[in-house]
């Protein structure tokens, strides 16, 4: 609070911070999912919806993988949320926001799918997207709050 505060200056450090968040989680989805990747000799495309998830009963460590998706996400979700203008209501920015992570993670299995670099899967999508969704999260606060207030 006595960094972050209500004061013009406090604001700015704050959409500043959130920024600097944003681009370290941008670096670190790219760095995850194809920086550190080494092509592949074929090009794996999965597109049935939780395919992922019927397959994690058989193979369990996809389980790990989900999460994983799903945490890898989740700063980049948090720190969006944030960046968007404050005046803008917070429904608009929390759907902004998934929008972004969508794209974002679209983004990346094209490239995977492009170089070969893993699979493509429509469950990384699904479940990248509900980890921006869940860093989002505080803005729904937001959102109720404003909308119980006469």
């Amino acid at each position: 609070q006595w960094f972050f505060g209500k004061t013009q200056g406090r604001a700015r450090r704050w959409a500043v911070a959130n920024g600097v968040l944003l681009l370290l989680s941008i670096w670190a989805v790219f760095y995850a999912t194809v920086l550190t990747r080494e092509p592949g000799e074929t090009r794996l495309l999965i597109l049935q919806p939780l395919w992922t998830l019927e397959m994690a009963k058989v193979l369990p460590e996809l389980y790990r993988i989900m999460v994983m998706n799903v945490f890898l996400f989740f700063p980049f979700g948090l720190a969006l949320a944030q960046v968007w203008p404050a005046q803008w209501p917070a429904g608009r920015r929390m759907a902004l926001t998934a929008l972004a992570g969508i794209v974002l993670s679209a983004g990346v299995e094209v490239l995977q799918y492009r170089y070969a670099l893993g699979r493509t899967e429509t469950d990384d999508v699904l479940c990248n997207t509900f980890g921006t969704v869940l860093g989002a999260l505080p803005l729904c606060r937001q959102l109720f709050r404003r909308q119980s207030t006469p």
